[in-house]
């Protein structure tokens, strides 16, 4: 997979994060344009110990609680497209109900996110999603599959999603400074188990678990048509 150019705005808490959630986002593409995995770990594994390395010093140099704004923003909007392409492009009612669930959920995130930046008076610095490489990349990615293998990348998408925005709240959640800011990333890992269950629920419910996934081959869903 191509590295994306760097946004001038992006710190090294972003490069380590965008490194995980293109991936995340994009597993299992295959099935759905001309993409290929080049690599059986995870990205954001293996830069979970730069991350975090990041976030320290985002906490001392005084950034942290914008930076992590920034961020959960922007992993809030992507969630958000994603959702709204599914809507576009899957097909099965279970799929689609998860989707518009999230769409609703993540707004009531991206609302209290810009609403503790105007209280904090820190200023924006988001390149905005439709400007976004990794979203267009997407659309393109989930506009080529059928509706049976956009139900497929979206939910399997989704459930990498959370994981890596779990584990970046967790990273954070020692060093953020605005008490709301703190509850809030509370939240977002305590929900994290209760999300990844729904997933998986709607997952195995519809049988769009990817064929031999582990083992990184091309994504089907052998699920008939409805």
């Amino acid at each position: 997979m191509k590295l994306l150019p760097r946004h001038p705005s992006c710190s090294a808490i972003g490069l380590c994060l965008a490194c995980g959630l293109c991936l995340s986002l994009m597993a299992g593409c295959e099935g759905g344009g001309s993409g290929s995995h080049s690599s059986t770990s995870s990205p954001a594994a293996s830069s979970s110990g730069s991350m975090e390395s990041a976030v320290k010093a985002a906490a001392e140099a005084g950034s942290l609680d914008g930076e992590f704004i920034d961020h959960m923003t922007r992993l809030a909007e992507l969630s958000t497209h994603f959702a709204e392409l599914e809507l576009s492009n899957g097909q099965r009612p279970a799929v689609q109900e998860l989707a518009e669930k999230i769409k609703r959920r993540e707004s009531v995130d991206i609302a209290f996110l810009q609403a503790e930046r105007t209280r904090l008076g820190i200023a924006s610095r988001s390149m905005g999603i439709e400007n976004d490489p990794q979203a267009n990349d997407l659309r393109r990615r989930m506009q080529a599959a059928t509706p049976a293998e956009a139900d497929t990348l979206f939910v399997e998408g989704m459930i990498k999603h959370r994981l890596d925005t779990s584990k970046y709240a967790e990273s954070c959640l020692s060093y953020l400074r605005s008490p709301n800011l703190t509850y809030y990333c509370r939240a977002v890992t305590e929900d994290a188990g209760a999300s990844l269950r729904e997933l998986r629920s709607v997952q195995t419910a519809e049988q769009t678990v990817p064929v031999n996934a582990r083992a990184g081959k091309r994504y089907q869903n052998n699920a008939p048509r409805r």
